[in-house]
């Protein structure tokens, strides 16, 4: 089983305070991997390391078993709480940009626009798009360069239970097509749904992590679990 994310003693200090402090994990290919805590827990300090977004105060994390992040940057989608996009532009004018940006073959445009659901709005322009219509152009913007690897930041946040249902369906495809996934998220009920590992992020700690299904087995609800470790 190959590992895709490696994390070694992760640390990150903002002057005095730690936000992140001296975490392991592993994530393997395959997996759906959540990384769940209250805001506030370190969770998107950790994703920003890996993205190159910050630079560790020690420790080290690894993609694709490499030192070498910005390589492996070129193996990712990622889908961040702020996306970019032209409001004026369709959905299909954007995936265009996209495609030139990454180098991507413009064919690729239909096939994520299919996989996302889009594929009747695509001519529309995006300030027209839903929340969850707009989350999932985001997601098939990160699909056109077919990366390995997935990582979502709170996916859900501000989605109607339609567009959080979509959202759980799409995400539940990609890992079928054998794609590593990554979430970190604060809504346990959906990630129960989701995830096959994961990791319970408070104060920057890792308090517990493992194959949910075991985790699940031990302690019963996963939310109950979660907020009797981190009150």
């Amino acid at each position: 089983m190959n590992t895709v994310i490696e994390a070694v003693g992760l640390t990150k200090q903002f002057g005095k305070k730690t936000a992140v402090n001296k975490i392991d994990f592993k994530v393997n290919r395959g997996e759906v991997f959540g990384l769940l805590g209250p805001n506030g827990s370190g969770k998107t300090t950790t994703l920003s390391m890996m993205l190159t977004l910050l630079k560790p105060t020690s420790g080290s994390i690894q993609l694709f078993g490499s030192n070498d992040l910005t390589s492996a940057l070129k193996r990712i989608g990622v889908l961040l709480e702020s996306a970019n996009y032209y409001p004026e532009l369709s959905a299909e004018k954007n995936l265009l940009i996209t495609s030139h940006i990454k180098g991507v073959d413009t064919k690729k445009i239909d096939e994520v626009l299919e996989k996302t659901g889009l594929t009747e709005n695509k001519r529309n322009k995006v300030k027209t798009f839903s929340l969850g219509m707009k989350q999932r152009l985001s997601i098939a913007a990160a699909l056109m360069s077919d990366p390995e690897l997935m990582i979502f930041d709170e996916p859900t946040n501000g989605l109607d239970p339609q567009g959080i249902a979509e959202m759980r369906h799409l995400i539940g495809e990609l890992a079928k097509e054998g794609k590593t996934i990554l979430i970190a998220s604060h809504l346990l009920s959906e990630m129960e749904k989701i995830c096959t590992h994961i990791a319970i992020l408070k104060n920057g700690v890792i308090l517990e992590q493992g194959e949910l299904k075991t985790l699940m087995q031990e302690h019963g609800s996963l939310e109950e679990y979660f907020l009797s470790k981190t009150k």
